[in-house]
């Protein structure tokens, strides 16, 4: 008889616990698809910012491209072979530009990490070159006209 209320004792004891691990299991992964969902929310944002970001370095670029193709036509000699070189490097920060809205725009979940650091430092390099260029032409435009 002891024997028997002990197996009915474990039984129900192994009964309660299985019944209890299968309540706090979907917690715990319902937990965890949050943590996913807020870790892929962030990183759509910080896409979408990336890319606006550089959206917005390549607009201006084009602007300046702009200008400096209209003060070509207008230079002295000298001045014009600086322009076009200008120009020519303008052109060469637009293409790295370009080069990496692409990869931002087809990176994966698993590339992100890598891309976004490409990415932040491409910008940032591109930004420096444009702004030294942006002094130099202001330059250049004032002794063109």
């Amino acid at each position: 008889m002891k024997i028997l209320l002990r197996i009915a004792v474990m039984l129900l004891l192994t009964y309660g616990l299985l019944s209890l691990s299968n309540c706090s299991t979907p917690d715990r992964d319902n937990n965890a698809n949050d943590d996913n969902e807020t870790w892929t929310v962030d990183v759509e944002k910080e896409r979408d910012q990336l890319e606006k970001d550089l959206r917005e370095m390549r607009d201006k670029i084009d602007q300046k491209l702009e200008e400096t193709e209209k003060q070509i036509h207008r230079a002295s000699d000298d001045a014009k072979h600086r322009l076009i070189e200008a120009d020519r490097k303008l052109k060469q920060e637009r293409n790295k530009i370009d080069r990496t809205l692409k990869d931002v725009q087809n990176s994966s979940e698993k590339t992100w990490s890598e891309v976004r650091e490409g990415a932040k430092t491409t910008f940032r390099d591109v930004k420096k070159e444009f702004d030294e260029l942006g002094d130099r032409l202001a330059d250049l435009f004032s002794s063109a006209s």
